[in-house]
């Protein structure tokens, strides 16, 4: 969700499935403006759906499938806040962004890291 200082709201999305999603950080880049949100999704059982995962192509990272119970998942949204990229990102074992991942960042080439 994003809210203007008088705290009406300018825009909101959903982003999920059956499994659960928590976001655990996000990040505006300067540069171009897009809004990266990062986080982990999984379930003790087998989803059926997961949030909306985008492959744009053009030789991007892309994954579809939880490898463990849970994984990471990161999703890129263009400064209309079109989502444009989303993936999964894990192994065979349960893989979370906690306080031994940091924080997210981009630099002054718009590279996410």
């Amino acid at each position: 969700m994003r809210f203007n200082s008088s705290t009406t709201k300018l825009w909101c999305t959903y982003f999920g499935g059956d499994c659960y999603v928590n976001f655990m950080d996000i990040h505006i880049d300067p540069t171009n403006n897009n809004l990266y949100c990062v986080g982990e999704l999984g379930g003790w059982s087998v989803p059926t759906s997961y949030p909306p995962l985008i492959n744009p192509g053009g030789g991007a990272y892309f994954d579809n499938s939880v490898n463990g119970k849970q994984d990471l998942f990161i999703a890129r949204f263009n400064s209309s806040r079109t989502l444009t990229w989303s993936t999964i990102y894990g192994g065979q074992y349960n893989d979370n962004f906690n306080g031994d991942c940091g924080s997210i960042d981009t630099d002054s080439d718009g590279n996410f890291y």
